[in-house]
């Protein structure tokens, strides 16, 4: 007699579970599982697609890091933190006036700080035109010359300025063609 009283007043109960289809089972409304997204969303968490400022955001010092590790005298474990610091003393003497690297023409971080590589790259070059003088046969291409030194070496590059034709600030019929530059640039890079 509840069960029947239960079910007229629409409130479901064990007693007449089983004449219920399966989804409608004690609820009106299958259950149903939220996306993550709509629950974070629910939870007030937004969405980004930023990343964090972490150590990987400069390739400098990622490829900095990953030279040091892979030096053969690198130790499994440090002893103390003044082990460390003695050891990477060392190497960052080294890294810095003996490491030549091929992102700035196989050349010193300290030759070009202190604008020695203009002078190094002419040293170079008057080698590379001696030993070509002296045996020209062992150079099939031609004439050898040393790398070309970079313009600028950036971890991110700064906005190219586009040109204005009036006073008044407007930008000239060709300002889609400079962007089109600037944009191949950076796509490139």
């Amino acid at each position: 007699m509840a069960c029947e009283l239960a079910s007229h007043v629409g409130v479901t109960t064990a007693c007449n579970v089983s004449r219920l289809p399966r989804s409608t089972c004690y609820r009106k409304h299958p259950v149903k599982a939220k996306s993550t997204a709509l629950l974070m969303a629910d939870l007030g968490v937004t969405k980004s697609h930023s990343r964090p400022h972490v150590s990987d955001d400069n390739p400098f010092s990622e490829s900095q890091f990953k030279t040091l590790k892979y030096r053969p005298e690198f130790p499994d474990r440090f002893g103390s933190v003044q082990d460390a610091r003695t050891f990477c003393a060392a190497f960052f003497t080294r890294y810095n006036t003996e490491h030549h690297h091929s992102g700035i023409a196989m050349m010193t971080p300290e030759m070009v700080h202190y604008g020695l590589a203009n002078q190094v790259q002419e040293n170079r070059e008057q080698v590379l035109h001696a030993v070509y003088a002296a045996h020209p046969e062992r150079f099939v291409r031609g004439i050898p010359s040393p790398r070309p030194l970079p313009e600028a070496v950036w971890i991110i590059p700064p906005r190219a300025e586009i040109p204005c034709d009036r006073r008044d600030g407007t930008y000239t019929e060709d300002l889609n063609t400079i962007l089109r530059t600037v944009d191949h640039l950076y796509l490139s890079t």
